[in-house]
């Protein structure tokens, strides 16, 4: 097992006297061939609490659920209480678990218990959610913001070993602490350690980020991480299976839901996700079959590495910066 470095608080060491030598900074950056997706928890693709909203449920105060289950099986349950979480929310988590996953440094320990902390600029996450192009506006700030305030809200449950003498409960909330600098532009984030040590107790699923963000509709996002969480290529199931798996409101009439459904697909369809000839409605049943995995042109490739290369060098600058400060 990997020993994860302690968290180490700079403002509470004494200040020497003098004038102090920057310590030198090295970030290890990841090779062109391999580019690192976001890893998922596999459980949460297949049966999520999060759900699809369209713009305007997104404009609605969102509900708040109460012990609503996740999945329950032999072993136990995941249950979920807390606000409503959306698509919005859930990028805004994938986008910070994708960021913060491969740098120990993020790591600091809360007693004996490790965790992700991230004190620092917002811009390198929204990068990360497809605003590489252009500089965020201050509603995008807000909208994150607002993102990791309802991920503090948002409360996990886990029960294991249901049915014998040994039936354990952890839960927690997936972020415990934030704070936010509008005129620095920082922010400070920790996870709670009980997030932390089921996401890294959990099967895991890879999700490409960048893909997965410029899906349109919210139910081909969803559809997305559930098909990414299955080995085989090939799916099938009835539209009202596949509705209580996405989280489609049920009360809505039949055809309706048929409509979403084949709308997320058409999208997938569209995006080369999935192949045509294997990608079938016949009645009450949705047949998909992903595409072969597309290796990425040298160009692709080159690109995102200088990408990698310019974020590197902007935070050894930021944070050679605080340790002359």
């Amino acid at each position: 097992m990997a020993i994860i470095p302690k968290f180490t608080d700079h403002d509470n060491k004494p200040k020497p006297k003098g004038k102090v030598k920057p310590a030198k900074v090295t970030l290890t950056v990841l090779p062109p061939d391999d580019p690192k997706p976001c890893q998922w928890v596999t459980k949460f693709c297949r049966n999520s609490f999060i759900k699809p909203m369209s713009t305007k449920e997104l404009a609605l105060p969102r509900q708040i659920l109460d012990d609503h289950v996740v999945s329950q099986n032999s072993w136990g349950s995941v249950v979920y209480s807390g606000p409503q979480l959306s698509q919005v929310e859930q990028a805004m988590l994938l986008a910070l678990i994708n960021f913060l996953q491969n740098d120990r440094r993020h790591v600091q320990y809360i007693g004996t218990k490790p965790t992700w902390f991230y004190d620092g600029p917002l811009l390198p996450i929204l990068k990360l959610l497809g605003r590489e192009n252009r500089n965020p506006s201050a509603n995008d700030y807000k909208r994150a913001i607002d993102c990791i305030a309802m991920l503090s809200k948002a409360n996990v449950s886990i029960t294991t070993g249901k049915g014998t003498d040994c039936e354990e409960r952890n839960f927690g909330n997936i972020i415990s602490d934030g704070k936010w600098n509008s005129k620095t532009k920082r922010v400070q984030i920790i996870f709670s350690t009980f997030f932390y040590e089921s996401y890294k107790a959990s099967g895991h699923t890879a999700i490409n980020l960048a893909e997965w963000s410029r899906l349109a509709s919210p139910i081909a996002k969803a559809l997305y991480c559930f098909l990414e969480s299955q080995e085989r290529p090939h799916w099938s199931g009835r539209y009202d299976v596949m509705a209580g798996i996405l989280n489609i409101d049920m009360g809505q009439p039949p055809n309706k839901i048929k409509k979403l459904i084949q709308g997320a697909i058409d999208e997938l369809l569209a995006k080369g996700y999935f192949k045509a000839e294997g990608t079938h409605r016949k009645g009450d049943v949705f047949n998909m079959c992903r595409s072969p995995k597309k290796a990425k042109s040298k160009t692709t490739i080159l690109k995102n590495y200088n990408d990698l290369q310019r974020d590197r060098d902007m935070r050894i600058a930021m944070i050679e910066a605080e340790a002359a400060f």
